[in-house]
């Protein structure tokens, strides 16, 4: 079977507080190395913290069809995460709920349990 064309490309996201303001946490939900994050965005350190509204340059490896570019990432869910939330807030609307929902039949959207890993699907 033949795999979708794939590119070498970026996202950007934007650091925010108080979760997301080291290389490190953001690396996570990217299922990503900090390393490759800050080389993108040509910070010096992994181990330096990055301020509210910085932007940052996130390396992915983008799927293609006729129609679509995506990219799905995997994430370990954790307590008190809701598929609105991460997609509002941790992913910053680079995806939505209703396709976290879609790509993850096996988990309840009303009860994510911590530490069951999902795929999120970037677009």
């Amino acid at each position: 079977v033949d795999s979708p064309p794939s590119c070498e490309t970026y996202v950007t996201y934007t650091a925010q507080s108080p979760n997301f303001l080291s290389l490190t946490n953001i690396s996570d939900i990217f299922d990503l190395s900090p390393l490759s994050i800050a080389r993108a965005s040509n910070i010096k350190s992994v181990e330096k913290k990055v301020i509210p509204g910085q932007v940052l340059l996130v390396p992915v490896t983008c799927g293609c069809t006729t129609n679509h570019n995506f990219v799905n990432i995997s994430y370990n869910i954790k307590l008190g995460d809701s598929y609105f939330y991460l997609a509002t807030t941790s992913y910053e609307n680079l995806t939505n709920s209703k396709k976290l929902e879609d790509l993850n039949p096996g988990v309840s959207p009303f009860l994510l349990p911590g530490g069951v890993r999902i795929v999120v699907p970037l677009f």
